[in-house]
């Protein structure tokens, strides 16, 4: 399947196989670790790649963007690499995200990567470090002791799943859910992992909790 829904405070929530999530009935998408500008800053450290995960993670959102066709959307932090990213990364890429957001309402989630970013004021939206929205509070770092009352989104780990097969592990994108909070995955091309089994996740998550695993255009609830 392509997404799960689910029914958390009242509101009908959408996992997206692509990594976002949908809140139906208040119109809003959530998107959590994007990265832009990765590629470019791994390029300055002497590394060999591609600089085409801009391309496909933009291609990427403004799918999803189309399919949902949202009246807002929140960037949970990280979207940016590093606060120099607007600068580097080419007009032409930044007037495409802009396009993409065009005519909706923007929150963008300051992150660890991006705090401070410089020439932020050619990108479309609102910069905030924590938003909240009726039920729901949006950040980028898991609160330590998430509110009761709301439920909270947010992003930073990048969390993964890993399965074994054949003496093989297959690693994959995926959504932590509990009862009173989500980590989304990341959903930038260039963007490792950290398996909920390591003990900065176990630290964090409870035993009772949902995985919604990622793999091509599928999700699947583990």
């Amino acid at each position: 399947m392509k997404s799960i829904k689910k029914t958390i405070n009242g509101e009908n929530v959408v996992f997206d196989y692509s990594g976002g999530v949908f809140l139906e009935n208040l119109k809003t998408l959530i998107f959590s670790d994007l990265h832009l500008g990765k590629s470019l800053s791994l390029i300055k450290n002497g590394n060999f790649i591609p600089s085409f995960d801009i391309d496909e993670t933009l291609i990427n959102l403004k799918k999803i963007v189309m399919r949902y066709n949202p009246n807002k959307v929140i960037f949970l932090g990280d979207s940016f690499h590093e606060n120099k990213s607007i600068q580097e990364i080419n007009d032409n890429y930044i007037n495409f995200l802009n396009d993409i957001l065009k005519d909706l309402e923007v929150i963008w989630i300051e992150g660890n990567h991006d705090l401070n970013l410089f020439v932020k004021e050619k990108i479309t939206g609102r910069f905030k470090n924590s938003y909240q929205l009726r039920n729901f509070n949006f950040v980028h770092i898991k609160n330590n002791h998430p509110s009761e009352k709301k439920f909270e989104f947010s992003g930073h780990f990048h969390p993964k799943v890993r399965f074994r097969f054949n003496r093989i592990n297959y690693n994959y994108k995926c959504f932590i859910l509990t009862n009173n909070f989500c980590i989304l995955p990341s959903f930038g091309t260039y963007t490792g992992g950290l398996d909920i089994r390591s003990n900065e996740l176990k630290n964090i998550i409870p035993l009772k909790k949902t995985i919604f695993a990622l793999g091509g255009n599928i999700i699947k609830e583990i």
